[in-house]
């Protein structure tokens, strides 16, 4: 076998083939956790005494703390700053040798919200020999889970671990071995992550739940003034599909959880919480909304009734100061005719008048005019008084509900305080005691903040049972 595998090599690298030496076996195994430890073992064929000229085997630029082993017979020198390995072989006596690298990478991990990748090649490309056959290996901590994996490897158990493993052979993957294997992997402890992920997205219901109620509140009373809102009805059917998806992966989550299956769950917690801030968003969108289109009809309306009034205004002013007007003759002389008919007239009316007022107490026609100018006042009153009403009830009802919609986004603001500091607790940026007492503050405002809102929705209720004049 090392025979046929020994002409292959000579057959497609006679240059490095020249040398009498290939890797039989190369096994690398990753232990990745915030960095990425590597050990290698190569297992070298060679022709003893025929390895002449030095062997330069490259090391990742982010390496450190390196180590090696091999028998005495091989000489070797690590340089640092290049980052690589001069071996001598020159000088070893048999055919078959074990070398052994071991080192440290410390910027190939990649963090982001607790969710850990290793990205990059885990066989290189470019060594001084031929390798016949590769084994990597990848083992995480212990109650870590693996994410995504590419490409695709069977999940296994080392110990309190698990690993997975990709092999490759010159016979079957000659392109594998010589371009190297390229892979993308995640891992975390995605049991924890998850359970936080639910915690902090049933947190959050309460918080949605009353915007779908707002939003509900602003939909009636636009219908109250006939307004056209069509595109925020939409809207709101919209958040409520994504609602209703909301509660099926939040469900789905919490199964998988119980079942063990953690980055699955993981993973449709996160899809829960982006679809619970999404709804969250669009029914917040909605009461702004309606809620503008309703002030805008009010300050029409007070418009009309302000205009309305002043146009009354102006026509009494005109009747009372509008005088009389004489005829005259076609010569420009005034004609007596009329005004012994006028005076006439007034002559009788004056008469009259005496003769009433001869048979009735003196206070009766001061009293009787006195009622109807009352009689007229109150006309111009209830003419205008009933919607006047109805636009301070309007006021009132929409100014509680802002102060609600106020008190609603702080609160939101105090929780999402209280999320970052679990991160900053998960993340040891502070300890337990901070904690504690910044929460406990947190925890204080909102339940101030609840207080308010239930009396604030108290009063809204109380307003809207009462009917509208």
């Amino acid at each position: 076998m090392r025979g046929i595998a020994l002409i292959l090599l000579i057959i497609l690298l006679p240059g490095i083939h020249a040398q009498e030496i290939y890797s039989e076996q190369h096994n690398l195994t990753y232990f990745l956790n915030n960095a990425a430890k590597v050990e290698e073992n190569i297992q070298l064929v060679l022709m003893p005494f025929s390895v002449k000229n030095p062997l330069y085997y490259p090391l990742p630029e982010d390496s450190s703390n390196i180590t090696i082993k091999a028998p005495k017979s091989v000489r070797y020198t690590i340089n640092f700053d290049r980052k690589y390995i001069i071996f001598d072989m020159s000088q070893v006596p048999v055919n078959h040798i074990d070398v052994e690298i071991n080192y440290t990478r410390l910027n190939s991990i990649f963090e982001q919200n607790g969710v850990k990748s290793y990205s990059g090649l885990a066989f290189k490309k470019y060594l001084p020999w031929v390798t016949y056959s590769v084994n990597v290996k990848f083992v995480i901590p212990p109650n870590y889970d693996f994410g995504s994996i590419s490409p695709p490897a069977r999940v296994f158990t080392i110990g309190n671990s698990k690993a997975i493993e990709y092999n490759a052979n010159i016979r079957f993957n000659f392109s594998t071995i010589t371009d190297g294997i390229p892979v993308n992997i995640t891992y975390a402890n995605y049991r924890k992550l998850a359970d936080e992920t639910i915690t902090i997205t049933k947190a959050r219901q309460s918080e949605v739940l009353f915007a779908f109620k707002d939003a509900n509140s602003s939909l009636e009373n636009a219908q109250t003034y006939n307004l056209n809102v069509s595109n925020q009805v939409l809207l709101y059917r919209e958040a409520g599909g994504e609602l209703y998806s909301y509660f099926g992966e939040i469900n789905l989550a919490e199964n998988l959880m119980s079942s063990g299956y953690y980055y699955p769950a993981y993973l449709h917690a996160r899809k829960a919480l982006s679809l619970l801030d999404d709804t969250s968003i669009k029914y917040r969108d909605v009461s702004r909304n309606v809620s503008i289109s309703v002030q805008r009809a009010l300050e029409r309306e007070i418009l009309k009734v302000s205009n309305m009034s002043t146009r009354e205004k102006k026509y009494e002013l005109n009747a009372t100061v509008t005088p009389l007007r004489t005829t005259s003759s076609p010569g420009g002389k005034s004609s007596a005719a009329p005004y012994i008919i006028i005076f006439s007239v007034l002559f009788g009316i004056i008469a009259a008048v005496y003769l009433i007022s001869k048979s009735m107490p003196a206070n009766v026609g001061k009293t009787s005019r006195m009622r109807d100018f009352r009689v007229i006042s109150d006309l111009k009153k209830k003419k205008f008084s009933g919607f006047d009403r109805k636009v301070e009830t309007t006021r009132e009802r929409a100014g509680l509900a802002s102060e609600i919609r106020k008190l609603s986004k702080l609160r939101g603001q105090y929780e999402l305080g209280i999320e970052n500091l679990k991160k900053k607790l998960v993340s040891n940026e502070i300890d337990e005691e901070q904690f504690t007492d910044d929460k406990g503050n947190l925890d204080r405002e909102i339940e101030a903040i609840d207080r308010d809102i239930l009396i604030l929705k108290k009063k809204l209720d109380e307003s809207r049972k009462r009917k509208m004049p």
